[in-house]
């Protein structure tokens, strides 16, 4: 059974906080063994704006393999929020990063859903990490949004609007 730490699952969650009226997307970092994601560990903001630039997206791939190796971590998984709650669709680049035959998507209403790529497609597991959301990160993440810690989510398109912001460096916020 995989596990996920606050990263994993926080960041994601305050990226789409930062750009509620935006698709966000990101990579998810962690430990993969015997071909299976074992931990999710930090979650890496790509994109607010540029989520359908492929260009930008091989270029992001790229930089953050390295940086995950760095860190002794392979990208594990995809996040993505889009604008409007009904819309449960995955985009392009997901597809492509993920680069397999994804299963049929049924309608989600939680916030974070995740999947798990049982016989070559990938199927919602609804009971996975339900405790320890409940009892350790979700007071977390409720602290973060009521004191705007969002605010402090670097992504790759606000990197390009200003390069001194190192949007690598969200993985490890301090949260």
């Amino acid at each position: 059974m995989s596990t996920i730490e606050l990263h994993g699952y926080t960041l994601p969650l305050i990226h789409a906080a930062k750009y509620p009226f935006d698709q966000v997307c990101g990579l998810l970092l962690g430990i993969i063994e015997k071909e299976t994601v074992t931990k999710v560990t930090t979650a890496v903001p790509l994109f607010h704006h540029w989520t359908t630039l492929t260009p930008m997206l091989d270029i992001a791939l790229q930089q953050v393999e390295v940086y995950a190796k760095k860190k002794q971590l392979q990208i594990v998984g995809w996040y993505q929020a889009n604008v409007g709650m009904d819309d449960v669709s995955l985009q392009e680049n997901a597809i492509k990063v993920n680069n397999e035959k994804l299963g049929s998507m049924e309608k989600v209403t939680d916030a974070l859903v995740v999947y798990d790529y049982v016989e070559l497609q990938w199927r919602i597991n609804r009971d996975q990490f339900k405790d320890q959301v409940k009892q350790e990160y979700l007071p977390k993440v409720y602290g973060l949004l009521n004191s705007s810690g969002y605010l402090r989510v670097v992504d790759l398109d606000d990197h390009l609007e200003n390069i001194s912001l190192d949007w690598l460096a969200s993985s490890d916020l301090k949260l």
